[in-house]
């Protein structure tokens, strides 16, 4: 049974964002106002959920200032990601 969901603007509170990004980037949980970024900034943006929970985040800008990335925690991803994530 497939328990991930993508969702086109999909609803993210900015707690669970930045805690991704800071996995996906390792780095200590910061407290950036993602929601009001993305809002401001974006065309749009992709979640992934898994069971519920934020596994992934895509980025599409709307601005040259604000530059796409997308974050998935190095326990969603795969095998061959990991070998040439950054430590």
């Amino acid at each position: 049974m497939v328990t991930q969901r993508f969702e086109w603007r999909g609803h993210f509170n900015d707690r669970e964002l930045n805690a991704l990004h800071a996995e996906a980037f390792a780095h200590p949980i910061l407290e950036s106002d993602w929601s009001i970024q993305v809002a401001t900034h974006s065309l749009g943006w992709v979640t992934a959920r898994d069971a519920g929970e934020l596994i992934g985040f895509v980025n599409v800008p709307g601005t040259v200032r604000f530059t796409p990335s997308s974050l998935t925690p190095l326990s969603a991803r795969r095998e061959e990601d990991t070998e040439s994530a950054p430590n």
